[in-house]
């Protein structure tokens, strides 16, 4: 059964916890995100604003107090895309207990950057009415996964990568590209493979961006693991290696990951 949601107005009340920080060359720093007082923390968006160019800065996000991780080395890039028009569909949700630790990596070997993270967080009694309405749409608690990948392909040379999803069944309902070099880079283009089709086939960041930057795919892709998914990166530039990034919103189908 497909996990696509309604789409919840972005008019609703919300608060944005924030925190700014200042990264050196070739270091990193960690902000921590909390929630109001001793509510939980849940979210339906990551802002990411950094000075510079956004391939520099990678960023990991996890539970506070020990957990899964929810991604990492992902590109400011990535984030910005993913966020930019659609919140999640069901809001990210720890325990009173956890924040959200987020820490960011300045790969940039000569210049420090201020980096910006920020999230759209839902107060206590909208995020129970929230959770409710989907507990009610799909009779269980259905819960946000990233799936995702990243790493640097050579140039003139082709890379297979995992898809990395906690190891549980998931549902991938939309997804973003960032290579190096932004707008400009159309010579890497990325596939996801299954083990007997390939629904996504040599999408470059830009179409990516031209087809999902409103709506989600025409249908949801199930990835579990009786069925890895590997996304496959190629790089026709001659001349240099790209750093990519694939980042997706999935939702956890049953016996899947809870965080709270």
């Amino acid at each position: 059964m497909p996990r696509v949601f309604k789409d919840f107005p972005p008019t609703e009340e919300f608060f944005q916890p924030s925190q700014t920080v200042t990264v050196a060359a070739d270091d990193q720093e960690t902000v921590q995100l909390t929630g109001k007082g001793d509510e939980p923390l849940g979210f339906t968006r990551i802002f990411v604003e950094a000075d510079g160019a956004e391939a520099d800065i990678l960023l990991d996000a996890e539970p506070s107090a020990g957990g899964f991780t929810f991604f990492e080395d992902i590109q400011a890039g990535a984030i910005q895309n993913l966020f930019r028009h659609r919140q999640l569909q069901a809001p990210l949700v720890m325990d009173e207990s956890r924040n959200l630790d987020i820490t960011n990596q300045n790969t940039d070997s000569s210049n420090s950057h201020e980096v910006t993270v920020e999230l759209q967080a839902l107060p206590q009694a909208i995020l129970d009415r929230r959770i409710e309405a989907v507990r009610e749409q799909y009779g269980q608690r259905i819960v946000p996964v990233f799936l995702y990948v990243t790493g640097a392909v050579p140039p003139g040379t082709t890379q297979r990568k995992d898809l990395l999803s906690y190891r549980t069944q998931t549902e991938l309902l939309r997804f973003v590209t960032e290579v190096d070099g932004g707008e400009s880079n159309n010579d890497t283009t990325c596939d996801v493979r299954l083990p007997r089709r390939t629904p996504i086939r040599d999408k470059t960041r830009a179409t990516v961006l031209q087809q999902f930057e409103s709506g989600e795919l025409p249908a949801p892709i199930e990835i579990n693991t009786r069925k890895e998914a590997v996304l496959v990166a190629d790089n026709t530039d001659r001349g240099s290696a790209a750093r990519y990034t694939f980042l997706g919103e999935c939702y956890s189908l049953p016996g899947g990951p809870v965080v709270g």
